[in-house]
């Protein structure tokens, strides 16, 4: 092999497409798995700081293998890796390598101009095998702890709602001090938009954790129920306040289907009878202060604000109680169940690991008829990109938006466009674009990553997008 060529390893996940690249000094060195995994599990935060500033790796880099040596090692409660999780594979071109298997590392000849010919070690990290082994206690500490702008985060969100007292609130001496702590972190994260749009900017991540998610609200972004709930746990496992999630959704009465849910969790099968998908498809929180549980819904955009103490709250967990939303043009019913702490973390995991296409199933919606849940949702305003090959199933498609829009009491007004280029007629995005210029910037971003998504998805370049955009009437 030419001595003058870069060397490059590369480990991709299989299912969350999640990645880093890394140049290598001395290729000699990684001659066998082994020599891989010990020398990336021995990496500290310096050695990564050192890794990006000699350019042997990028900032995303950096990001994509701390998300690998999570997939790969269990976690301690501290934070700190472990031992290699049991059944992880590591595979070059459908094979799996043992530990003392060799990289190959090949010439890879680019097409594109700028780019120099390479040498690289393509991996998969394969955990078909594994499933839902993460301490997330541990994981939520190793995140926190690795980057304090979280804490910092957190601190003027209580500065600013409690300036006369923020440290006692930050300190939580009181009962009532934890619950003015949650009051004050699920309206900021209420008040985030609740979004789909940033999947599809930045690193591209098909579905956010905790962290991630708490990086876009931190950002002016947000995410969807899931990712919110996911993030507030995030931040009360921090501050040893005890949370569980709570699943539910539209018409989600009478008991929890746990069996049903579990078997498609160990099987990775999601098809299913009788709508039982509906007991999971809406994430909330279930806090427990001084012995009274809290429970909180703070995903905001069509989903009303829900803090609720004590009888209250046992009231939405029995189905006494529901929260009416309107979605798009449907008034639904939320119910919420106290369901398995570990299923909703396993289904949770599930989102983040294991299930293709999350990204544009949540986008598009399921193929039943249903409302696509699109880009984003506000109070007045949806977005939505629809996906068309040819000009004549785009005027189809224009067509039948028009007359949704036109039959549809809650909507005031609804434009249909090729795409979100500013140009004459496109009054509600102009106006969008006059109130949040930010907003439609990274529209427009995730507008380009979405088309290269499906086609990348379904394998043919013929795919585009236009967007439907509906302003909304405000509705009792």
């Amino acid at each position: 092999m030419p001595s003058e060529l870069q060397h490059f390893l590369q480990i991709t996940d299989k299912w969350s497409k999640r990645r880093f690249a890394l140049k290598l000094r001395n290729p000699e060195e990684f001659a066998n798995v082994k020599n891989v995994l010990d020398y990336l599990k021995s990496l500290t935060e310096t050695d990564l700081t050192a890794l990006i500033s000699e350019e042997r790796i990028s900032d995303r880099g950096s990001q994509g293998l701390e998300d690998t040596l999570c997939f790969m090692y269990h976690i301690n409660d501290n934070g700190s890796l472990a031992e290699i999780i049991k059944n992880v594979k590591i595979k070059q071109h459908g094979r799996t390598l043992d530990r003392g298997a060799a990289l190959k590392f090949e010439h890879k000849i680019s097409d594109k101009e700028g780019y120099a010919d390479v040498y690289v070690a393509d991996l998969i990290l394969d955990r078909d095998s594994v499933r839902f082994e993460k301490n997330w206690n541990g994981f939520y500490k190793r995140k926190w702890d690795r980057n304090p702008v979280y804490k910092e985060f957190v601190e003027s969100v209580i500065r600013a709602k409690f300036p006369e007292h923020p440290e006692k609130i930050l300190a939580q001496e009181s009962a009532d001090d934890t619950i003015n702590f949650l009051k004050a972190i699920s309206d900021t994260i209420y008040m985030a938009p609740y979004e789909l749009y940033s999947r599809f900017i930045g690193r591209n991540l098909r579905y956010k954790t905790g962290p991630e998610t708490l990086d876009c609200i931190m950002s002016g972004s947000g995410g969807n129920c899931s990712e919110k709930a996911a993030a507030f746990e995030f931040i009360a496992v921090n501050y040893d306040i005890p949370c569980r999630i709570v699943l539910g959704g539209h018409e989600a009465k009478g008991e929890f289907p746990h069996d049903t849910l579990r078997r498609a969790l160990d099987e990775s099968d999601f098809r299913f009878k009788d709508d039982a998908q509906r007991y999971w498809d809406h994430f909330a929180n279930l806090f427990e202060v001084g012995g009274t549980r809290i429970l909180v819904d703070a995903t905001g955009g069509p989903v009303p604000f829900l803090f609720c103490e004590g009888d209250e709250a046992d009231d939405y967990l029995s189905q006494k109680k529901y929260s009416r939303l309107w979605f798009l043009a449907e008034q639904e019913n939320y119910y919420y169940h106290d369901a398995s702490d570990k299923l909703a973390h396993y289904t949770l995991f599930s989102l983040e690991a294991f299930v293709p296409d999350v990204d544009l199933y949540h986008v598009l919606g399921p193929d039943d008829g249903e409302s696509p849940f699109g880009f984003i949702v506000t109070d007045d305003v949806w977005v939505c990109p629809t996906v068309y090959k040819t000009e004549s199933e785009y005027s189809q498609y224009k067509q039948e938006w028009e007359e949704w829009g036109r039959e549809t009491e809650r909507v005031s007004r609804l434009e249909v466009y090729p795409n979100l280029d500013a140009s004459a007629g496109k009054t509600i995005l102009e106006k969008l674009e006059e109130i949040n210029p930010v907003l439609v910037a990274d529209l427009r971003t995730a507008e380009d990553n979405f088309v290269e998504r499906c086609r990348q998805s379904w394998r043919e370049k013929e795919w585009n997008s236009g967007f439907i955009i509906a302003e909304f009437k405000k509705m009792n």
